[in-house]
């Protein structure tokens, strides 16, 4: 099976190690496209463990699964990943229907 993250390489070959834990994502991208990957399985422990302390506030792992279980994850585009000294950069795309409408999630 490829990957959900659209690398077109084999799921157990990409974001599957990331996700059992197995590996700590060695990348900003690959990080990336494990998130991608936990949304479609709606995977919220890793979702959580991952997101940014900063950002999370009040998320929980629950919340995270039932907002991925929520959405039809369509796709992901990559758009550009660089890496600048200790930090990566990513912008992506990530396409998804909630409620019958499609919308695009556009990050950097």
């Amino acid at each position: 099976m490829l990957c959900h993250c659209q690398s077109q390489l084999p799921f157990v070959d990409c974001c599957q190690p990331y996700l059992e834990g197995v590996l700590p994502a060695p990348t900003p991208l690959a990080l990336m496209r494990s998130r991608y990957s936990a949304f479609v399985l709606a995977q919220g422990e890793y979702l959580l463990a991952t997101w940014h302390p900063d950002t999370r506030q009040h998320l929980t792992a629950q919340a995270l699964t039932a907002a991925a279980r929520a959405s039809n994850w369509l796709g992901l585009t990559i758009i550009f990943s660089r890496m600048e000294s200790e930090h990566g950069v990513v912008e992506f795309k990530a396409r998804y229907q909630e409620q019958g409408r499609i919308g695009i999630l556009h990050e950097q």
